[in-house]
């Protein structure tokens, strides 16, 4: 994150905060961050589904190119797909 943060500032100057985004499925806020001196300004919720021991995001469902081959078998296998 350090070195990213420094490359950023570098070649991009102008940049005046990043934003990042934690998987809170793993049941903390963000502590990799928190760590990083990051501010926690909010969350939101998404729904997961997991299907044969693979998680996908909710985004998958949607019919759009960039759900692929995933998300295609996720559509076609909806029933089945445990919700979290």
């Amino acid at each position: 994150i350090s070195y990213a943060l420094k490359t950023i500032r570098l070649l991009y100057p102008s940049v005046e905060w990043v934003q990042s985004f934690a998987d809170e499925r793993c049941g903390r806020a963000g502590v990799v961050y928190q760590a990083s001196n990051f501010d926690f300004i909010g969350s939101h919720e998404s729904t997961f589904y997991e299907l044969d021991g693979e998680w996908y995001h909710e985004i998958a469902m949607n019919a759009i190119k960039r759900g692929g081959q995933r998300g295609e078998y996720l559509r076609a296998n909806k029933e089945r797909a445990v919700v979290h």
